[in-house]
């Protein structure tokens, strides 16, 4: 089985080797199980009080199950019954083994319903989306094949209820197994597989190159904190506990409360003031498998250090994740994903 490797911006290899679709070598009925195990589910859990314990509740099923996708929170004017809503939008993913999607759709929160939105220019699968705050989609990176996982530096974007996907800038890095997020209007672009550099966009002059994540991984989560960036897990040759943070004011990563076990490809969500991680994976050949246990963590004690999470219905990897609502209303919607590693 070959390796992937690429190359960085500055002309450097990752120091890293890849081990990529090593489940996909079987044929018969473990291809059509790991597909099988692809969910439809959709998960939610609210902490009512910060420390006590969450409960978990089911939403409406996507309507194709995926993983490896990317998901976001975004305002629309049409699809709803009481415009504007909110919405998750759910993009990309392995629909198969070997089969990379196009769709996207989105979840409508306060009707618990799903709506078609455009179809993808061309398959994804380990992408990134986050919204800008005009309500513009922005989709960047990925994967298009389920074969030979090159990194893509696409960016698209589908405006607020446009039927088209357009073309933006490409990123400075191909990257695929990134996360994206929007910190005070522009998108800060963190990890993945291509590069170690920040890529940061700006509305109206493009992209731009900040520091390099300290420890350079994929599959990592991230979210928003005080306008800082925590970018949680991952994994290079191994899976990491370690959390880094990265201030875009000034352009500098800083050390995090580190998890308490390594995990990747977890889902994740800052609700209300609780940080938020559940699952994930462990993609060692020999020994890999899910993590089964979920954290969570007082933003404004960290002092008191992670705290265990109360398992979801399923256990999964490479789900989607978004926050939706606020305050004692904010929930972390969990979206498809894959209860196999590797897959």
């Amino acid at each position: 089985m070959s390796e992937e490797t690429t190359v960085d911006h500055d002309g450097t290899q990752p120091p890293r080797s890849r081990r990529y679709n090593r489940w996909w070598v079987y044929a018969g009925r473990a291809l059509l199980l790991v597909g099988l195990l692809l969910f439809l589910a959709v998960v939610m859990t609210t902490p009512p009080d910060r420390g006590d314990q969450p409960g978990w509740t089911d939403a409406a099923e996507m309507p194709a199950a995926r993983g490896e996708l990317s998901a976001t929170v975004a305002m629309r004017e049409s699809g709803c019954e009481a415009p504007p809503c909110e919405v998750v939008v759910a993009v990309g993913g392995f629909s198969a083994p070997f089969s990379t999607s196009t769709r996207a759709e989105a979840y409508v929160v306060d009707e618990d319903r799903w709506i078609e939105l455009p179809d993808l220019p061309s398959s994804r699968h380990h992408l990134a989306t986050a919204a800008l705050d005009d309500g513009t989609i922005v989709v960047t990176g990925g994967a298009g094949s389920g074969i030979d996982w090159d990194p893509t530096d696409d960016v698209w974007a589908l405006a607020p209820d446009s039927d088209d996907w357009t073309q933006l800038d490409s990123l400075p890095d191909a990257r695929w197994g990134h996360r994206m997020v929007n910190v005070d209007g522009q998108l800060i672009l963190v990890g993945g597989y291509g590069g170690a550099d920040t890529m940061i966009y700006t509305p109206g002059d493009g992209w731009q190159l900040g520091a390099p994540i300290p420890a350079p991984r994929d599959h990592l989560g991230a979210v928003v904190v005080d306008d800082e960036v925590w970018v949680i897990g991952g994994r290079d040759d191994e899976i990491k506990a370690r959390v880094d943070i990265y201030d875009p004011a000034d352009d500098t990563w800083r050390d995090g409360p580190a998890l308490p076990e390594p995990t990747s490809a977890a889902a994740v969500g800052l609700v209300d003031r609780t940080l938020v991680v559940v699952a994930g994976e462990d993609d060692s050949v020999i020994g890999g498998g899910i993590v089964r246990d979920s954290w969570m963590l007082d933003v404004d004690d960290t002092d008191a250090g992670w705290q265990p999470l109360v398992r979801p219905p399923e256990d999964m990897h490479g789900a989607g994740d978004a926050v939706i609502g606020s305050g004692d209303d904010a929930r972390l919607l969990i979206i498809g994903g894959a209860s196999r590693h590797g897959a």
